[in-house]
């Protein structure tokens, strides 16, 4: 419903690392938003407001980023198989923890 509203596909913001507006889109938390959009099936209604696009490559590098446990295994479980859900689910593994 949040991807559907003409305000939030303008004005959403969820980037801690790019300073006013707008969101760089390779960032931990743009990632998560982008990949929760896609979870759901509605990537293309949010994703012209990111510099970057969804990166299953890009979520690999993540590491040792920090993204709350319960996000990554969610986010991991969500996506539909593929690259992904893979790179999601890989940090979800190797969090020690994240909680099955």
């Amino acid at each position: 419903a949040v991807a559907d509203e003409a305000f939030v596909q303008r004005w959403l913001k969820v980037c801690w690392q790019r300073a006013g507006d707008g969101n760089c889109g390779e960032c931990p938390k743009c990632q998560m938003t982008l990949s929760n959009f896609a979870a759901v099936g509605r990537l293309e209604s949010v994703a012209p407001i990111f510099d970057a696009p969804l990166s299953a490559e890009l979520v690999r590098t993540f590491g040792s980023v920090h993204v709350a446990p319960e996000n990554l295994l969610d986010i991991a479980e969500r996506m539909p198989p593929g690259a992904l859900r893979d790179a999601w689910a890989s940090l979800a593994a190797a969090n020690p923890a994240v909680r099955r």
